[in-house]
């Protein structure tokens, strides 16, 4: 017997030090900003799932927003995504 689906949004987020490209049912780009995170993490549903790579720092403050929001964050080490190229 299967069990259910979830239904959980999942994102993935490639992080800048000005930008973030966002990536879930649509893409789309984000300033890499308080104000710019408070925003979009303002209209995602609880809970939702967001990845994204460890940048220089730059990835610390969403991370941390995210995580205090309810929201499932995975924060990938960058040499393990380049060791599957």
């Amino acid at each position: 017997m299967l069990g259910k689906v979830s239904a959980v949004p999942v994102y993935g987020v490639d992080v800048s030090k000005l930008k973030l490209d966002v990536f879930g049912t649509s893409a789309e780009q984000i300033n890499n900003s308080k104000s710019g995170i408070g925003k979009w993490v303002k209209s995602l549903s609880v809970p939702s799932i967001v990845g994204m790579e460890a940048t220089n720092g730059y990835h610390e403050f969403l991370a941390a927003v995210l995580h205090a929001a309810g929201h499932t964050v995975y924060v990938i080490n960058p040499q393990g995504i380049h060791a599957l190229r």
